[in-house]
C-alpha cells in the first residue's frame, strides 16, 4: 500500500508539472510588425537545474561527513550535479528567434540554423520527443521544443508566413 501511495504522488507531481509546462507553452506573444521575436524554454529548467545541482553538491556532503564513502558520494554528485548542469545548460542555449522573413533556431548544444518562411516545405511534430520540426525545400532540420514559452506563436507564424497546412497535426494543445 506505501509504494500505491508513494507511485500516486509522483503521478500526482508529474501531471502537475506537465500541466504546468504545456500552460506556459500556450502563453502567445504580442508582437507589433517588423517586431523580432525571441523566445526561450521555460524558467523551470534554469530553477529546476539549480536546484539539482545544489542537492547533488549538499547530499554529496552529507554523505561524505557521515559515512566518509567517497565513492557513493561522487555517484551522487555525478547524477545530480550532472543533471542540473545538463538542464542549465539546455535553458542557456534552446531559444528561438523570429523574423518576418526566417526563423532562427539554436539547438540544445547552441548551434543555430534558420529557415526562410517561404522556404518552408513540411512541418512535423512528434508527440514523443514533444518537438516540432520544421523542414525547408533542402531537407534541412530544425527542432523546437514544445516547452519554448510562446510555442502558440510559432504555430501561429507558421500559419501566417508560409504556406504550409498544419492543420493534421496532432499539437498538445
Amino acid at each position: 500500500m506505501n509504494d500505491f501511495i508513494l507511485y500516486f504522488i509522483i503521478s500526482i507531481f508529474t501531471f502537475l508539472l506537465i500541466y504546468f509546462l504545456n500552460k506556459k507553452s500556450k502563453k502567445e506573444v504580442e508582437v507589433s510588425k517588423n517586431e523580432i521575436i525571441n523566445l526561450r524554454l521555460n524558467k523551470f529548467y534554469l530553477y529546476f537545474g539549480y536546484c539539482s545541482i545544489a542537492l547533488g553538491l549538499v547530499s554529496s556532503i552529507l554523505i561524505f561527513s557521515n559515512e566518509r564513502n567517497l565513492i557513493l558520494s561522487i555517484v551522487f554528485l555525478l547524477i545530480f550535479g550532472g543533471a542540473g548542469i545538463t538542464l542549465v545548460y539546455i535553458y542557456v542555449n534552446h531559444r528561438i528567434i523570429i523574423y518576418d522573413t526566417k526563423i532562427e533556431v539554436f539547438n540544445f548544444l547552441g548551434k543555430n540554423k534558420s529557415i526562410n518562411w517561404s522556404e518552408l516545405k513540411d512541418v512535423n511534430f512528434s508527440l514523443f520527443k514533444g518537438v516540432l520540426v520544421l523542414m525547408n525545400k533542402e531537407n534541412e532540420k530544425l527542432s523546437i521544443h514544445q516547452h519554448i514559452v510562446g510555442f502558440k506563436t510559432i504555430i501561429q507564424k507558421i500559419k501566417t508566413q508560409s504556406e504550409v497546412n498544419i492543420d493534421h497535426l496532432k499539437l498538445p494543445f
